[in-house]
């Protein structure tokens, strides 16, 4: 029971009811769909392309508690709506349609199609043509299958001559070759007579003897694999085998005929489809039947060697021909179980469509019937990396005019990457395909390094996605990767374990120095609670981006790691949160509403050396606070266009919203609570710890650029030189002339900062079936120009109706937060929102301060 237990928990659902098939249709997803991520948003987007929000169920739980009707039947409809994207996925996908389709053909019930291998499948056709007959198939033991001999032969695979090839290379493959050769020469359990010299063991019978008389009587008659084993030919028995592959694949071109003659309609031609894919599906896996050495229901190994040998010799015997004819001049560069790569130097893609036709034709004529050499296509130009792995761009006919980026067994399909590597690969083999130019590709890899240095990737683009199987792994070595934020995430809650083979997505961040990779592996998600947190670029560029690209360019002579060794470095400015920056502040007194800069009871102001200066106000705290609601648990309300906190759900956020004066940081710390918790597991972990000679506090294990003086100007980033520390704004700008234009420059990049904001805040709202976000609009100028004193309460008025703060369409319960709740970690807008977030903090923070300063030099 327990085994039975496990296997339905790895393969099938898990729930069984009388009566009914139950499916678990993410696993079913995962054998149609090629993703990194099977999360259910994710899947409805590839497959439906619709994107639809992710609410955490502690979200969820809330709206059903909370006692309003309004939620409540948000809650119900977000369910309602995930039943029938599954519908629609089942849909899509015809799981139904054509697994009906597949129980006919294979003559099995329904759910044996999903539930059951293959050697189940092409033994119900066995027997069911095997009846009529009168034979009867053997049933072994488990010990007769292990005691048969070990298989002798391989398909043969060369190592190809790698390299960039500039010339054309045709693509030949033999269509269907195993199944051909069992047809061609009757290979069947049926026509086997025994190995030559080979004594009575014959698959898993040992005592198997022909009788006598019978060898004498085939004289003639008698065909003799490469392997040593005797067949009889057709003309005294034709093979089981042969009989169920021919009528298999005859059916299959009949189908595949009537496809074309009714394209129009669209009901018979999924019927027909599935039934040519399931006849596909069993001229495929026949083979495997008879070479199943471990858990073969009926194995003949000396029957399986002759099909795989006879497929070698047709193999190397059409490339020996192919390379010693001189009327085509061509060389065979790579062979692989059943195809060929012929390169013709020298010749045009005209010419090598007219070579590659005449030579499938040639090596057809050569080989007994149904063996058929087919014209693949033409690549022209690929590279040829190493065995079951190449790239090129793909001409299929002679007419075709845009090539087909096709790639076999590299990074830019595989899916034990990251997206960033596949498209960073994907550009740079597309571009030295087209221009044949390393210069070019050099440069636009030079840019993507920089991108990925400066953190200006989407996250999604560098989360990994790998399969995690929870008790396989050993106890003496290290988990992988997923594993450990797995067993981090079941620590807080054991219902979150993944499903055996689910793709758990990470990230990597930076770390200490002596720091392991398990170290600094994080889930998504604490990007987003832990603001000190960085992605580390490093390691995705040397361990992944340049081991990726090295082995494909280095055939055309690049060295990418010396192209970034050699690039300049440059560090993107990354804003400190409303935390670090009051941890780095000291937290002091200070004057003025909202403090922050050097004042009695403070420091001077010691920030972040990539964000100067950057300390938060009551509208961004809580702000932030309503998009951290796991962490803060609360939520604020909307229409509080002065920040005040009136009429907001929790003490703690009104205590935030009215704080100000002296302290008024320090009170917002207070009040709102850590904003970004690393949380009980997850390295690196900072820990609050008391500074010396200051209130405020420091991240065990921070960066020590926090802890590095910075000097420059908010509005130019210039040098401030001339002036008292603490200052934000230069001499230049804080002049008489300069004053105006840097109230334009803050304004305006304010300004722009609140539209992009906006813009994302739309996007998701409508993706939630929400109206897009009203408010106030967006922040304008509001005259701040002219000589005399520039009043701050204009700015906190004006940011009190856009996006950052507690009113105007962020915070508040019909076009705030809640409709913007989603957090599906799969999506770019959900990344580029937050993004735009925290660009509008600071954006407000920085205005703030030099509107600030601006102000105290008129007194």
């Amino acid at each position: 029971m327990e085994a039975q237990n496990s296997f339905n928990s790895r393969k099938n659902s898990g729930l069984k009811i009388v009566g009914r098939h139950v499916f678990n249709v993410w696993r079913l997803i995962r054998g149609e769909v090629a993703l990194t991520n099977y999360g259910y948003c994710n899947v409805v987007f590839h497959v439906l392309q619709q994107r639809i929000p992710h609410y955490s169920f502690e979200t969820l739980t809330k709206w059903w508690t909370d006692g309003s009707a309004l939620h409540q039947s948000r809650v119900v409809k977000n369910y309602i709506h995930r039943v029938q994207y599954v519908l629609q996925l089942i849909e899509s996908q015809e799981l139904i349609s054509r697994t009906s389709e597949f129980a006919r053909v294979f003559g099995v019930d329904f759910f044996s199609v999903i539930s059951r291998g293959s050697q189940y499948k092409v033994e119900s056709l066995m027997v069911r043509l095997s009846k009529p007959e009168n034979y009867i198939m053997i049933s072994p033991s488990r010990a007769q299958v292990g005691g048969q001999r070990a298989a002798e032969v391989i398909p043969m695979v060369m190592e190809p001559e790698s390299g960039f090839y500039e010339d054309p290379v045709v693509v030949l493959d033999f269509q269907s070759l195993y199944p051909s050769v069992m047809i061609a020469y009757n290979y069947c359990y049926s026509t086997c007579l025994g190995k030559l010299g080979g004594g009575t063991q014959l698959g898993v019978m040992k005592d198997y003897v022909v009788q006598d008389g019978i060898l004498p009587l085939m004289q003639g008659h008698l065909q003799i694999a490469p392997n040593h084993v005797m067949y009889v030919n057709q003309e005294i028995r034709r093979s089981l085998l042969a009989r169920m592959l021919s009528e298999i694949l005859d059916t299959r071109v009949m189908v595949k005929k009537a496809m074309k003659e009714y394209p129009s309609n669209k009901s018979l031609l999924k019927l027909l489809d599935a039934r040519q894919l399931s006849l596909k599906f069993i001229a495929n896996v026949t083979y495997g039947y008879t070479c199943a050495s471990f858990s073969g229901r009926m194995p003949g190994i000396e029957i399986a060697d002759s099909i795989v040998l006879s497929a070698r010799e047709t193999l190397e015997r059409s490339i020996r021909f192919v390379n010693e004819n001189p009327k085509w001049n061509a060389r065979v560069v790579y062979g692989d179980t059943d195809s060929m790569f012929v390169q013709l130097k020298g010749r045009t893609r005209q010419e090598a469509f007219e070579i590659g036709y005449d030579i499938s034709e040639t090596i057809t004529r050569m080989n007994p019937r149904p063996v058929k050499l087919k014209f693949e296509k033409v690549y022209h130009p690929c590279f040829l990396v190493t065995k079951k792995r190449y790239v090129g761009s793909s001409y299929e006919t002679p007419g075709q005019v845009e090539p087909i980026f096709d790639a076999k067994g590299i990074e830019t399909i595989r899916r034990d990457g990251v997206p960033a590597v596949q498209k960073i690969m994907e550009t740079c083999i597309k571009t030295m395909f087209r221009t044949q130019d390393l210069s070019l590709v050099k440069s636009y890899l030079v840019r993507q390094l920089g991108k990925i240095l400066e953190g200006r990737v989407p996250v999604p683009d560098l989360m990994f996605g790998k399969e995690v199987k929870l008790g396989r792994y050993s106890e003496k070595g290290v988990p992988p990767p997923g594993a450990i934020v797995s067993a981090r995430r079941m620590e807080l809650d054991p219902r979150s374990e993944p499903q055996y083979g689910e793709r758990v997505p990470y990230v990597v961040v930076y770390g200490d120095p002596s720091a392991r990779l398990t170290d600094q592996v994080v889930e998504p998600k604490e990007l987003l609670r832990n603001k000190d947190l960085r992605l580390n670029g490093e390691y995705y560029i040397r361990k992944h981006v340049i081991p990726s690209l090295e082995r494909i360019l280095q055939l055309a002579g690049a060295d990418v790691k010396s192209w970034y060794d050699e690039m300049p470095r440059v560090q993107r400015a990354i804003p400190m949160t409303a935390l670090g920056a009051a941890a780095a502040t000291g937290g002091g007194g200070g004057k003025g509403e909202g403090g922050g800069r050097k004042g009695e009871g403070g420091g001077a102001s010691s920030t972040s050396l990539a964000a100067a200066n950057i300390v938060p106000s009551e509208q961004t705290a809580a702000v932030l606070a309503a998009q951290h609601h796991e962490t803060a648990g609360i939520v604020a309300n909307n229409g509080d266009p002065a920040g005040q906190g009136a009429g907001m759900p929790g003490s703690e956020v009104g205590a935030a919203m009215a704080a100000k004066g002296a302290g008024n940081d320090a009170a917002v710390r207070t009040a709102m609570g850590p904003l970004g918790p690393t949380g009980p597991v997850g390295p690196p972990k900072f820990k609050p710890k008391r500074r010396r000679g200051g209130k405020g506090f420091v991240s065990v294990g921070s960066r020590i650029d926090r802890y590095y003086q910075s000097q420059s100007c908010m509005v130019c980033s210039n040098l401030i030189v001339g002036k008292k520390s603490g200052s934000d704004v230069c001499l230049e700008c804080s002049s008489e002339q300069g004053r105006v234009k840097s109230i334009f420059t803050m304004q305006n990049r304010l300004s722009n900062a609140e539209k992009q904001f906006r813009a994302t805040v739309n996007v998701c709202s409508s993706c939630c079936r929400a109206a897009p976000s009203g408010g106030a609009g967006v922040v304008g100028v509001h005259g701040f120009v002219g000589k005399g004193p520039t009043s701050l309460s204009l700015v906190s008025s004006s940011l009190a109706g856009m996006g950052v703060g507690a009113g105007g369409g962020v915070g508040g319960d019909e076009t705030g937060t809640e409709l913007v709740a989603c957090e599906s970690l799969e999506c770019t807008v959900f990344w580029q929102r937050r993004r735009a977030q925290d660009a509008a903090v600071v954006a407000h923070h920085q205005t703030e301060r030099v509107m600030r300063e601006l102000e105290e030099l008129d007194f």
